[in-house]
């Protein structure tokens, strides 16, 4: 091979032309590439002097002016329009954004450095496992000799002198060569230097993420090879793959390849694992790679996949699942009363522009192919003109006649009808022509109903009923939500006992009275211990139990252990409140929502200062009929993980349910101030 390089000098390979892929960085050959790596041999790109070259920065010719290309518009921003690209969903992937205004993909900003592969002296794993290990003695020695030799009363974290020993010794180990190593070499090696623990990504988690990353970095294996690796990391460490990914993503320095890497090591997990490894697992995969802001390319990936399936319709699903995982729904819009959202998902047709102009630019299509992804990606997902201006871009005749466009119907999730309900409709319908059948059911109304209406009603009765409807319900009205307020009944209820003090609460227990109400003060800062003490003795009698304090933060010590023991020996609790339970869980508010059925007032909240831990999944419980049914209030404020399109669902659910979600104010000067600056008043941030 040197004989080879030495033949070649500087005027052969300039005569021979410029290297294409060392204008790209991606030149694998180094030295031994017959072509000119000379940037001075790259000749200017005609159609840039002439103000029309179509590829912006992915060109392989030379642009003199790169500061120019900021400005320069590709050709996806041509036929985008400049509004629509000012409209672009800020969900939209950073790359296909940066390919629009032309500027270079990841696989351009990497630098290449095979040039000094052959260089570098090849290792094997049994001597880097030996460099570990005096590299882990030394470093012991020399901690232990300034540890004797500073105060004893310094700190040392463990944690960060790691991190820099792994540092160390990855710079060192950059010497060498480890191309010739194996998966399961580069698998021992991972595993040596550090505990692979992937079960859920940790952003946090900077050591995994550096040793994964710089491993793939001097190993610089092909893509097959890579996914092989991480199919072993998942088997053998019980990772979980996206995960794993997202980690590898996350590492300080960027993977080579990586979009190639990633596509490899879905499409094996596919195989090994369909039913986990869907064309939605692969969108919604992507999706997560865009919320934590990695610098991914999706179009690359798309790439990547099609030149490994070979097959258009399969890539066109990956691509309509990528774009519904991306898209979003419109909260305002929605009518649905169940706990999960029913609409159709609004997907990004400005990111779809630009996919798939990428891959039209990037694939060799054939018309047959091009017939065939088009007709999976856009299935059902925009409406007939928009769906016309996509095939216009992608080079497709007559798309509606490929493509289903999107149909809506008030609001309702789009579904394929079958013989037999297209029958019950149609008798249905007949059934309605019957004068009788067109007068309202509420109890003696003379009205007829109103067409259109759920609970079929006129409009005087639908309203009164309190049930949802979408036929009278005003969309532009302010919600106001059911006037019930906190009932006299359980401030009567007796006998009763207030503890603002430890010493009273002391006093209290000793005595062992019987008691059906009982309170704590708001600067009574409860425990799990003083909770069992109080259900041990009260819990089958407890009917009104009120804890904690937004103001004062009081009840933030409470975990799920003691509230799950009261869950369980309270049944007869129709009240409870705990404020400022930041540390109370899913699991104990499941708990309490099925041991406790007579509940009608139920208070978990965090405070100001730090947001509550449950989530969506408590809220979805009371969609069920059965789950707390005499239920009339219920607050959730300061917890965060809530989303307010659920609350409104289960406000149209239960119309009669008082539900207080969002977020208190603070007391403090500068947040009034800040509040009076945006034009806010307490309370607004409650919903």
């Amino acid at each position: 091979m040197a004989s080879r390089v030495d033949a070649l000098s500087e005027n052969e390979r300039k005569r021979n032309g410029f290297c294409r892929y060392f204008a790209k960085g991606d030149c694998r050959e180094g030295n031994d590439c017959k072509f000119s790596h000379n940037p001075d041999d790259i000749p200017i790109c005609r159609y840039y002097m002439e103000d029309r070259c179509h590829f912006g920065a992915d060109c392989w010719f030379k642009h003199p002016c790169p500061e120019d290309d900021m400005f320069d518009m590709s050709p996806m921003a041509a036929i985008i329009g400049s509004s629509l690209i000012c409209s672009l969903n800020p969900n939209m992937n950073l790359l296909l954004a940066a390919a629009i205004a032309g500027a270079p993909t990841p696989g351009q900003e990497e630098k290449d450095d095979s040039e000094d592969e052959k260089e570098k002296e090849e290792v094997s794993l049994e001597k880097v496992l030996e460099m570990w290990k005096t590299f882990q003695q030394s470093k012991d020695e020399n901690n232990n000799d300034s540890k004797n030799s500073n105060d004893s009363e310094q700190c040392y974290d463990l944690e960060e002198e790691e991190e820099e020993q792994l540092q160390e010794f990855s710079q060192k180990l950059k010497g060498y060569s480890l191309k010739a190593w194996s998966p399961e070499d580069i698998f021992t090696l991972i595993t040596t230097l550090t505990k692979v623990d992937v079960k859920e990504y940790d952003e946090y988690d900077f050591l995994t993420s550096k040793i994964l990353g710089d491993a793939l970095r001097m190993w610089k294996p092909d893509s097959h090879v890579v996914a092989s690796l991480l199919m072993m990391i998942v088997e053998k460490c019980e990772a979980d793959l996206t995960s794993l990914i997202l980690t590898i993503c996350n590492a300080p320095e960027r993977v080579h390849s990586l979009e190639q890497h990633l596509a490899c090591t879905v499409l094996a997990a596919q195989e090994k694992d369909p039913t986990t490894w869907k064309s939605e697992a692969i969108g919604t995969l992507l999706q997560k790679i865009e919320e934590n802001g990695f610098n991914v390319d999706a179009i690359e990936f798309f790439h990547s996949v099609g030149k490994e399936i070979k097959d258009a319709e399969k890539l066109g699903q990956l691509v309509h699942d990528y774009l519904v995982a991306t898209g979003e729904k419109d909260s305002f819009d929605c009518r649905c009363k169940t706990a999960e959202c029913h609409c159709p998902v609004e997907a990004d047709e400005g990111v779809a522009f630009i996919m798939f102009s990428g891959l039209q630019r990037k694939l060799e299509w054939s018309e047959e192919d091009k017939v065939k992804f088009f007709k999976k990606a856009t299935d059902n997902l925009w409406k007939p003109e928009l769906l016309t201006e996509l095939g216009e871009t992608f080079g497709v005749k007559e798309p509606l006649k490929i493509s289903t466009p999107r149909t809506l119907n008030h609001h309702k999730k789009i579904q394929e009808v079958s013989d037999q309900e297209a029958k019950q409709i149609t008798e249905a319908n007949k059934a309605n022509q019957n004068p009788q059948s067109r007068k309202c059911i509420g109890k003696g109304c003379p009205n007829q109903k109103k067409r259109d209406c759920d609970n079929n009603m006129c409009g005087k009765c639908c309203r009164n009923s309190g049930e949802a409807c979408d036929a009278h319900e005003d969309a532009f009205d302010v919600y106001i939500p059911p006037s019930y307020e906190s009932s006299h009944k359980f401030h009567k209820v007796e006998p009763s006992a207030h503890f603002e003090n430890r010493r009273k609460f002391e006093e209290f227990i000793s005595v062992k009275k019987p008691l059906r109400r009982l309170s704590f003060g708001s600067y009574f800062s409860i425990m799990d211990d003083d909770l069992t003490k109080v259900v041990d003795l009260w819990g089958d009698q407890l009917v009104v139990l009120e804890l904690g304090s937004s103001d004062s933060g009081c009840g933030s010590h409470l975990t799920d252990t003691s509230v799950q023991h009261l869950a369980s020996h309270c049944p007869n609790l129709r009240k409870l409140r705990l404020e400022s339970a930041t540390r109370v869980t899913d699991k104990a508010m499941i708990d309490i929502m099925t041991k406790c059925p007579l509940l009608e007032e139920l208070n978990v909240s965090g405070n100001d200062k730090i947001s509550g831990d449950l989530t969506d999944k408590t809220m979805k419980m009371l969609f069920e009929d059965d789950i707390l049914p005499n239920l009339r209030q219920i607050c959730v404020t300061d917890q965060s993980a809530i989303e307010r399109s659920t609350v409104y669902r289960l406000r149209r659910r239960r119309p009669r349910l008082r539900i207080i979600a969002g977020e208190t104010d603070s007391d403090s000067f500068a947040h009034s101030m800040v509040l009076s600056m945006m034009g806010m008043d307490y309370g607004d941030g409650l919903y």
